[in-house]
């Protein structure tokens, strides 16, 4: 049986609801992954490992600006993205970071988005992640960030109830589950620091549960909820409130901010 604190959380998600979840969750995080990643040097030419690549959003744009003499290879546990023939230079792998390594120094720039928090034993994700860099090259991690946010617009009754809700729910999933760690960023520095990367720096925001960010929220309340079946939170009514509540355009909230860190292997001329 695999290990409870390395099994994915959403591992027996219907395919098809997965997709839309993570879809939601592309679309609105893309221009901020974006933006971090040309930050970084983003050039024709690079060599990119996309690590969980979910339905390939970020892969395929990786593939798209490092153009035919760059390379992306994008791996997941269980992929959801297809090779594309108008990408070639886009090479989709099933891999288990946990259980197999990767190339050594061959990557110029690594990057995961909302992984770390749920593979059970992210040191060991790092290390391998930082191993495949090339001496120089550039790790990007994004994952959740503080979730205990106040809602905009305090003066609405329904956003206390929002974040009562929301809490309650994180609360529920650390619970029922050892592979899932939501306050992880707060020791990823020191993770990166021993993974063995250098030059360190970060950035947290608050998207807003609205457009893009509500869908994404309402796929993880759907998907998430077999997991907290037959638990009070579910019994009496509390999920499904906030689901309603969370489906209401009148209200924003901050279900949650996201965190990126940054780091460079030692090594190289940049």
């Amino acid at each position: 049986m695999p290990d409870p604190k390395h099994e994915y959380l959403l591992a027996n998600a219907a395919p098809a609801t997965e997709r839309e979840r993570l879809r939601a969750i592309d679309e609105l995080m893309a221009p901020i992954t974006r933006r971090r990643l040309e930050a970084l040097g983003l050039a024709p030419g690079w060599r990119c490992l996309e690590v969980g690549a979910g339905v390939g959003g970020v892969a395929r744009w990786l593939a798209e600006h490092v153009g035919e003499r760059g390379r992306v290879t994008a791996i997941d546990a269980n992929p959801l993205l297809e090779a594309d023939s108008d990408l070639p230079q886009l090479e989709v792998r099933t891999h288990d970071i946990l259980e197999e390594g990767l190339e050594q120094a061959s990557y110029d720039l690594v990057h995961c988005r909302l992984l770390l928090s749920n593979v059970g034993d992210p040191a060991l994700a790092l290390g391998r992640m930082t191993e495949a860099l090339r001496p120089g090259g550039w790790l990007l991690v994004e994952e959740p960030g503080e979730g205990r946010m106040p809602a905009v617009g305090d003066t609405d009754p329904r956003v206390a109830e929002f974040n009562r809700l929301f809490e309650a729910f994180l609360n529920g999933v650390k619970a029922r589950t050892g592979a899932v760690e939501l306050d992880l960023f707060r020791r990823l520095p020191k993770l990166m620091r021993e993974a063995g990367l250098e030059e360190i720096e970060g950035e947290m925001l608050h998207p807003l549960v609205g457009g893009p960010g509500r869908a994404a929220l309402l796929g993880t309340l759907a998907a998430v909820r077999p997991l907290l079946e037959g638990t009070p939170f579910v019994t009496d009514g509390s999920l499904a409130r906030l689901a309603e509540l969370a489906a209401d355009p009148d209200l924003l909230a901050t279900a949650g901010a996201t965190v990126a860190l940054w780091g460079r292997r030692p090594g190289g001329v940049g």
